[in-house]
């Protein structure tokens, strides 16, 4: 039975991205019993410590749907899927550690760096000595929504074009940010998701600035 569920992960993988953008600290274990029927696939969840009874669900359909024409019927197989949630990590280690934006000035400018713990999301935000305030939290609120820009990435990815980056500026006034200038290396709506994800940003306590947002998606 494994070629079918196999089949089916990239749909799973769907449903998790879907939960990460609800919910940015979801993950866990979930397990599902799957018995072949002519129809299809019978599927039961078994166990689920993500928190999520709508994440389960969406995976248990997805698993359903699985073909098992070549499986005798009445088979039966447990499916279980650890999934890890590069953001939910991070957000554990900044709480453990306290950790606040690190924002450098130097020369009359002032940046701020941070990403996933894998790498496979790097952004900086610069600007003048002046937005210093307003880059920081800006890196707090782009690191508390890392799971937006991982579905950008994995929107990309479907296109193969996980990696690249997305740069552009971004204006702040009176608490709403708005962009101009995109210059990408990614097509097929990668920069349409990254400018759709920034209106999920926390922009209300943001101060009047004019900063540069580069972004870097990493392949795998």
């Amino acid at each position: 039975m494994g070629a079918p569920v196999q089949a089916r992960m990239a749909s799973v993988r769907d449903c998790f991205a879907s939960a990460m953008l609800r919910s940015p600290g979801v993950e866990g274990f979930a397990e599902f019993e799957l018995e072949s029927t002519r129809a299809g696939a019978r599927v039961r969840i078994t166990a689920n410590e993500t928190g999520d009874s709508e994440l389960a669900s969406c995976m248990r359909s997805s698993l359903s749907r699985a073909q098992f024409t070549a499986v005798p019927r009445g088979s039966r197989a447990r499916v279980g899927l650890l999934l890890s949630n590069p953001v939910a990590a991070l957000q554990q280690r900044m709480h453990e550690s306290q950790m606040r934006a690190q924002v450098k000035v130097a020369g009359g400018r002032a940046a701020s760096e941070g990403g996933t713990s894998a790498g496979d999301i790097k952004f900086r935000v610069t600007g003048t000595a002046q937005s210093a305030k307003t880059i920081g939290a800006l890196q707090t609120d782009i690191n508390a929504n890392l799971a937006g820009l991982l579905d950008c990435r994995r929107k990309a990815s479907k296109h193969g074009e996980a990696t690249g980056s997305v740069e552009m500026e971004l204006h702040v006034r009176a608490g709403e940010i708005d962009h101009a200038n995109t210059k990408s290396t990614l097509r097929r709506g990668a920069p349409q998701c990254v400018e759709s994800w920034l209106s999920k940003l926390d922009s209300k306590r943001l101060a009047d600035a004019d900063v540069q947002l580069a972004i870097n998606f990493a392949g795998r």
